[in-house]
């Protein structure tokens, strides 16, 4: 569903978060057809997931995604789900 391939052991889902001047970023790889929904949680004991403001059911286009990110606390776990529609 994400683009990979499950007989392939190096190929995997991989996310990058960048900071410049106090923008906070999350960027990932898609595939078109699939749908991409960024959640967010303070901890992970016990984790409480939520989705993120405007990251929810992202479109795939085949080229990297990016979103800004709301601000955060100072510990903050970040999931992208991915579905195809």
């Amino acid at each position: 569903i994400a683009g990979t391939s499950a007989t392939n052991s190096s190929d995997r889902f991989e996310a990058a978060f960048s900071s410049s001047l106090g923008t906070r970023r999350l960027s990932w790889p898609s595939v078109a057809g699939r749908l991409y929904t960024v959640e967010a949680t303070p901890s992970l004991l016990p984790p409480a997931w939520q989705r993120l403001p405007g990251c929810t059911d992202i479109p795939g286009t085949g080229s990297p995604l990016d979103v800004e990110l709301p601000p955060i606390q100072p510990t903050c776990f970040f999931r992208i789900l991915v579905r195809i529609p």
